[in-house]
């Protein structure tokens, strides 16, 4: 599943058709050199993730998890987190409204 961003791809999710099915360390290492280009990928902690990096420049983040679909290796633009992160607080801070 891809989203874009004004007009430019801005998340990737990948994932095998066998829903159980595991992503191998190699193919994990090419997808992130296919999508980060020239970029150093460096292993970091990302919540709800088993495995996780960022691109040495923070400009794009990668995630490895299991959810209801199967197992999942997620990259996204730093932008894409920027603005998930500004919707869940506007929603947080609207139901919080009235306390």
């Amino acid at each position: 599943m891809i989203t874009f961003f004004e007009s430019k791809a801005d998340s990737i999710r990948y994932r095998k058709v066998e829903k159980d099915a595991k992503l191998f360390d190699n193919e994990i290492e090419q997808l992130l050199k296919v999508n980060g280009g020239e970029r150093t990928w460096n292993k970091v902690q990302i919540p709800y993730a088993e495995r996780g990096w960022v691109t040495e420049d923070g400009e794009m983040i990668s995630g490895y998890f299991y959810d209801d679909t199967g197992n999942n290796l997620a990259v996204f633009t730093k932008g894409f987190k920027d603005r998930a992160n500004t919707e869940a607080k506007g929603t947080e801070n609207k139901n919080l409204e009235g306390f």
